[in-house]
């Protein structure tokens, strides 16, 4: 579903891949490695067309912390319980 506003990106994660970049939302965190993914968006690259993506898959209802380790794996945990 393409959307008829356009983002904050500044309040996103993006993630680009060779034909598009993925924006999910940044929560406030002060590792900023929390994302929300509850709100996404997908683009071309270098656009100001945003869809919503179709979903095939259960969105997780709260925050997911990602993190790459020294060893390129990746780490996912939810954040503290005192966490926004």
């Amino acid at each position: 579903m393409v959307v008829d506003y356009r983002i904050n990106e500044e309040e996103f994660h993006k993630i680009s891949l060779a034909e598009c970049d993925f924006f999910i939302r940044k929560p406030p965190d002060p590792d900023n490695d929390v994302y929300d993914f509850r709100e996404m968006y997908v683009t071309p690259p270098n656009a100001d067309i945003y869809v919503i993506p179709r979903v095939l898959a259960p969105v997780p209802e709260k925050y997911i912390r990602c993190a790459v380790s020294d060893f390129g794996w990746n780490n996912v945990t939810e954040p503290p319980i005192d966490a926004p």
